[in-house]
């Protein structure tokens, strides 16, 4: 009796798979039994991770990465190898026995403040001609400008968070940024800066600290990475004074950290003593990075009205400091949105 062609075809194909997995695996098993004793073999740190790994010089700063099998290197990880601190531009698609990658040193710590205050330092890798998604030079990114630089980071929590018009500032030069691109280059951010002229009051040249100051309504300077000076003081229940606001929106059901493209909301402060509202001045400060999320409309003497750009997308904090005292009266983070 002739066995059925379904039958046959399917228990072929099976020992096609059974095939081919062995051959995997011991080619697996190869490379592991063979892998600490090659030349090649370091001892490196992936994101903070201890790992084996094999590196191949592939052009000065730039290696070739292979890992363990079954460990993986992604791109928009950093490497450290004896203090230097590498950065995966790109990981090889076919990762059946090995999970291969290109690795770049980076050049740049790039500094800036978040809307939280917090100081973000990342590694870096910064070019004035070009960038490189694997660090060969027939793989360009990018031709970059005349007068601008590029920068490659990882695409993680803090840079996802960076459009255009963020500041930074290396090589005693003050940048903007002008392109960022998240979405062509998996695992990375690219950046495209131009120059930019620097703020002798605002700006941190010595740490390279782009917008680190800010005015205050008595015309004295607060650092933004001074936390307690950007929060309002505990209300001492002893002097009897406290402040709230109440926010006008464009619709009654909008949440009042929240303001649309194109729409403006306006937030008025008031002052109490002894639980009576009484007449207060108020000084307003928009503090916002990047500069073109939204802007003051219109102000009062204890109102403020906010309008977003059309295209804005970003948080901006809202401060009230009540001109009589100098207290800062009020702190109110605002999500700009669109549809």
């Amino acid at each position: 009796m002739s066995l059925n062609l379904d039958l046959y075809k399917a228990r072929l194909d099976a020992y096609k798979v059974v095939g081919k997995e062995g051959k995997i695996n011991s080619m697996k098993k190869a490379i592991a039994d063979d892998f600490f004793n090659n030349p090649s073999h370091f001892e490196v740190s992936i994101n903070d991770v201890i790992r084996d790994v094999h590196l191949i010089e592939e052009t000065q700063k730039t290696y070739k990465i292979l890992c363990m099998p079954d460990e993986e290197i992604n791109a928009g990880e950093y490497v450290k190898l004896n203090g230097d601190i590498f950065l995966c531009l790109y990981r090889y698609p076919d990762n059946t026995v090995q999970s291969r990658g290109i690795i770049q040193e980076t050049n740049h710590d790039v500094k800036w403040i978040d809307i939280d205050s917090n100081l973000i330092t990342k590694p870096s890798i910064v070019d004035a001609k070009t960038l490189y998604t694997t660090g060969v030079r027939d793989d360009r990114i990018i031709e970059i400008p005349n007068g601008m630089v590029g920068i490659q980071l990882p695409f993680d929590d803090d840079t996802k968070k960076l459009n255009r018009g963020y500041h930074f500032i290396f090589n005693k030069t003050k940048y903007e940024v002008s392109f960022y691109d998240d979405t062509s280059y998996n695992g990375l951010v690219v950046l495209i800066c131009k120059e930019v002229e620097k703020n002798s009051k605002r700006d941190d040249m010595t740490n390279g600290i782009a917008n680190r100051y800010i005015e205050a309504a008595d015309g004295s300077l607060v650092d933004r990475l001074d936390k307690s000076s950007l929060e309002p003081e505990p209300e001492d229940p002893n002097d009897g004074v406290r402040y709230t606001y109440t926010a006008q929106m464009k619709y009654p059901e909008d949440p009042d950290d929240e303001i649309w493209w194109n729409e403006s909301a306006t937030y008025i402060i008031h002052k109490f003593i002894d639980d009576v509202e009484v007449d207060a001045e108020f000084e307003f400060t928009l503090e916002q990075n990047p500069d073109n999320l939204a802007f003051i409309e219109n102000q009062t003497t204890n109102s403020v009205t906010i309008e977003a750009f059309f295209g804005a997308i970003g948080e901006v904090i809202l401060r009230a400091i009540d001109i009589e005292t100098g207290k800062l009266a009020i702190t109110h983070k605002i999500n700009i949105i669109g549809s």
